[in-house]
């Protein structure tokens, strides 16, 4: 982007007419929806809608900063990482709800993990046995 020169002495960047990363459509319900194609070459949309096209871009450009500095994460991948995690393990606190986490809590967990007692769930069979005999 280049610079030009503002009265009075002042310097602001001046306007693209096409965005480098990303588009904005606007939906029949009036919302803006702001997607990009991702390193992993799959188109990603925005986790919600946008009121304005203007929201919309300013996602645009976090995620044109985000790719740029290789901190973007895929949302969708985080999350089914975090979970995979959480099952694998933080299993007692997995069906808490997150006000029933306090310190406590976590300490406990955090001794029976440093003991390596806080990973999977033991697996039950269906008929209440151990396994195959």
């Amino acid at each position: 982007m280049g610079l030009v020169g503002r009265p009075g002495g002042g310097v602001m960047a001046k306007k693209q007419g096409r965005r480098r990363v990303g588009s904005v459509r606007k939906l029949p319900s009036g919302q803006f929806q702001a997607s990009f194609i991702g390193p992993n070459s799959q188109r990603q949309h925005a986790p919600n809608t946008f009121r304005t096209k203007t929201d919309a871009d300013r996602w645009l450009v976090g995620v044109e900063a985000d790719l740029a500095k290789g901190a973007w994460l895929d949302d969708k991948l985080g999350r089914e990482t975090c979970r995979r995690n959480m099952r694998l393990h933080m299993v007692e606190l997995l069906d808490k709800p997150l006000i029933a986490i306090t310190p406590p809590v976590v300490r406990s967990w955090y001794a029976k993990a440093l003991a390596g007692q806080a990973g999977k769930r033991p697996s039950l069979s269906r008929t209440g046995s151990s396994g195959p005999s």
